[in-house]
């Protein structure tokens, strides 16, 4: 059964927009916010949460054994 994946946009006129990944690890979360990044304009700030780093390392540690 595949993952699933969630992308969650909370839309606050008050706030900056927010785009979080769920249920992806490493990069491939990035290429998956490419267009809507793309859509909504500038990216005024990036914060990588804790299952970027973790999946990079993973296949690391994969490649040195």
């Amino acid at each position: 059964m595949p993952k699933r994946i969630t992308i969650t946009i909370p839309l606050d006129p008050e706030k900056p927009t927010t785009i979080d990944v769920e249920g992806h690890s490493g990069p491939g979360c990035q290429k998956l916010t490419e267009a809507i990044q793309a859509a909504l304009g500038t990216t005024s700030d990036t914060t990588l949460k804790a299952e970027f780093h973790q999946q990079e390392q993973q296949e690391g540690q994969q490649q040195m054994q």
